[in-house]
């Protein structure tokens, strides 16, 4: 992973660019989002059953919070993951990387066609390794 953090003056934020220069895992999506939603929840979506199988409902959050995700991110065929089951996650996943153009910005013009996931804001709700960590977790083969 490529890991870099950078401070806007114009919005006044800290940003996290991660990009993921390995092979992904075929349900990458799924399993960020499920990683998410577990930091997020823990009690709802870390605990499976005997056989490592999160329950149903789980599952049923996951899929809505994918599809609404997709929805809001058409443009970069990506994920706007913002508020999923009422948990604020407020990532964008995109797995291929972001479109660019000719005025695009020095940040979007690095690794081009590379998964990203970025975030101005979950580092603020959950610590600056937070990210980088649920990112190692959904690429971790189970």
């Amino acid at each position: 992973m490529i890991i870099e953090h950078r401070h806007y003056e114009h919005g006044d934020q800290d940003v996290v660019y991660i990009w993921i220069d390995e092979a992904l895992p075929e349900d990458f999506d799924r399993r960020l989002l499920a990683e998410l939603l577990t930091l997020a929840n823990p009690s709802q979506f870390g605990p499976r059953d005997a056989s490592g199988r999160r329950d149903e409902s789980a599952y049923a959050i996951i899929d809505a919070g994918l599809r609404k995700a997709a929805q809001w991110h058409s443009f970069h065929r990506g994920y706007w993951f913002d508020y999923v089951d009422g948990h604020r996650l407020k990532i964008e996943y995109l797995p291929y990387g972001y479109v660019i153009s000719e005025d695009s910005s020095d940040i979007r013009r690095r690794n081009p066609g590379m998964p990203l996931v970025v975030s101005a804001q979950f580092h603020e709700m959950y610590g600056d390794d937070a990210l980088a960590g649920v990112v190692e977790r959904a690429l971790a083969i189970c």
